[in-house]
């Protein structure tokens, strides 16, 4: 079954996205930093990363988060890993620290990594 324009078009930007959100976690230096002045909010992300992060939130559809079940990552196919990384964006609002965690225990790379396979 062949992909519509509008599919192949979201492919190549999740694709660039995982691509950029890889290079930016490749790097020597973590993605973040710990300001302990700061008690609301310590987390300081980099800027790039967040503005990657942030356009999987325009990507996932609102249906597709309340049905979201967390399983093992490796069974995770590509809506599932959009779905994690949504809410890992969404849920640092709330919770500083989360996606500094998924950073730290390499989920996030992890799931950028297995996305690209799917390519």
């Amino acid at each position: 079954m062949s992909k519509t324009i509008k599919e192949q078009r979201k492919s190549l930007v999740t694709y660039g996205l995982l691509d950029a959100i890889l290079h930016v976690l490749d790097e020597e230096q973590l993605p973040y930093k710990i300001d302990t002045s700061d008690l609301f909010y310590p987390y300081h992300y980099d800027p790039r990363l967040m503005e990657l992060l942030g356009d999987f939130r325009v990507m996932v559809n609102f249906e597709e988060l309340e049905n979201f079940q967390e399983e093992s990552l490796n069974s995770y196919g590509p809506l599932e890993i959009e779905t994690f990384i949504c809410r890992l964006v969404r849920g640092e609002r709330f919770c500083s620290g989360k996606l500094a965690g998924a950073i730290r225990s390499g989920r996030l790379e992890l799931l950028c990594k297995r996305m690209m396979n799917f390519f």
